[in-house]
């Protein structure tokens, strides 16, 4: 039998001030719909494809 032993828990760190001098900075916001087109336009494409592989396939089976 194999016994399993935690570490010791320890405090979390205190909080930062409003004007600390490394105060965490927020990521940039980025718009979702800024290249759907271009994300439309590949997955359009990329079905073309994919159907087009699958009938040579098809085809070629028979």
């Amino acid at each position: 039998m194999s016994s399993i032993i935690a570490a010791p828990v320890t405090p979390p760190p205190a909080p930062m001030s409003a004007n600390a001098v490394n105060a965490p900075v927020n990521p940039p916001t980025s718009d979702i719909n800024q290249n759907i087109v271009l994300l439309l336009v590949c997955a359009l494409i990329f079905g073309m494809h994919t159907i087009y592989k699958y009938n040579l396939k098809r085809k070629a089976s028979i």
